[in-house]
C-alpha cells in the first residue's frame, strides 16, 4: 500500500518544477514537525516506526532534502524479495538472508566465498 501511494505521488511530483516541489517539500516538513511528536507518544500511528527511527533523527534541513529526494528521485526501484535474492546469488554471494523493512523495502546480507 505504501509503495502504491509513493508511486502515485511521484507520477505528479516528478513533473513539477523545482519551485513547486520545493514548496511541497517545505509543507511536508512542517507537517512532520507536528506528526513526529505524535508518533513518539502514540506508537500505533501510521509509519510511526519510520518517522521516529529514521526521518525523525534528521535535522529540519536534512529532513527537507530527504523529502525532496523522495518526491523527485533521480532513480527509484522497489525490488521484490526474489529480485534481491537473485541479484545477490548471481553476484556470487552465499548464505543470503533477507529482512523485510517498513512494509516496502528489503535489507539483505550475504557472504562472499573465498
Amino acid at each position: 500500500m505504501v509503495v502504491f501511494m509513493i508511486e502515485g505521488m511521484r507520477a505528479i511530483t516528478t513533473h513539477m518544477p523545482h519551485w513547486m516541489l520545493a514548496s511541497l517539500a517545505s509543507v511536508c516538513n512542517v507537517i512532520l514537525d507536528i506528526y513526529l511528536p505524535i508518533c513518539r507518544r502514540l506508537a500505533f500511528m501510521p509509519l510511526a516506526d519510520y518517522v521516529k527511527n529514521f526521518i525523525g533523527k534528521f535535522g529540519r534541513k536534512e529532513r527537507y532534502l530527504v523529502i525532496y529526494d523522495q518526491l523527485k528521485p533521480a532513480y527509484a526501484k522497489y525490488y521484490t524479495e526474489q529480485e534481491v535474492r537473485s541479484l545477490l546469488e548471481r553476484g556470487g554471494f552465499e548464505d543470503v538472508t533477507l529482512y523485510h523493512r517498513r512494509q516496502y523495502s528489503w535489507s539483505a546480507t550475504g557472504r562472499r566465498p573465498g
